[in-house]
């Protein structure tokens, strides 16, 4: 009898342990591409440039279960952020170019259809690429670095850039069965949460819209 009643308690014991385990195999890991649009802008103690700029984002990620629900959700993008101004018939834009690294942790909603939402948020670690002033007016167009532009203006030092750059990051959206792969669609904010120049105050802010393609990866048995 006693027997009996511990080997019941052992098996009450380690069946969540197995079913949680079956979860998991039952989800693979799979690799995605992204890509989509960015609305950028840049906001500080100062007020920052007032205009959004347009610009983009793409890349690859790997999302790893990690429970029942949750994900583990690396990903590697090229993205476009910055800054735009207008005035009296000129337009200018500063363009900062980002290989961005996020960090995400994510939150599958379960339901009984083929379509899922989703939740996440997570860091995002970036190294600035490249920089460029572009303006138009007049029927002129023209694109000037960043260093060289304020090397003409003033010091360079007053001036000078963060090779990095660190934000936080929340988003959402709906994922779509198609035959076993994934097509997700979905939006996400983006928060600096240092200053991109040295001596200055102005951070990163961006909204994205983005679309992903993401397919399993199953180990050959």
């Amino acid at each position: 009898m006693r027997l009996s009643v511990i080997s019941s308690a052992l098996l009450l014991a380690v069946l969540p342990f197995a079913e949680g385990r079956a979860q998991l195999e039952a989800r693979p890991l799979r690799f995605g591409v992204t890509a989509g649009m960015n609305i950028a802008k840049l906001s500080g103690a100062d007020g920052g440039i007032v205009d959004n700029r347009t610009g983009f984002l793409a890349g690859g990620l790997v999302v790893i279960p990690v429970g029942r629900n949750f994900a583990f959700q690396p990903e590697i993008l090229f993205a476009t952020k910055g800054a735009a101004a207008s005035d009296s018939g000129f337009t200018g834009s500063m363009k900062l170019q980002y290989v961005e690294v996020p960090v995400i942790l994510r939150l599958d909603v379960p339901t009984s259809g083929k379509i899922k939402p989703f939740a996440y948020a997570g860091p995002a670690f970036a190294l600035k690429t490249g920089c460029a002033f572009e303006g138009s007016g007049g029927g002129v167009s023209a694109s000037v670095d960043c260093d060289q532009l304020f090397g003409q203006i003033g010091d360079p030092g007053d001036f000078s850039f963060r090779s990095a750059d660190v934000g936080g990051l929340v988003g959402g959206g709906l994922a779509f069965d198609v035959g076993g792969r994934l097509f997700t669609v979905g939006a996400r904010y983006e928060v600096g949460l240092v200053s991109i120049f040295q001596n200055d105050d102005a951070k990163n802010r961006v909204l994205s819209f983005l679309g992903t393609f993401e397919w399993p990866f199953h180990r050959k048995k």
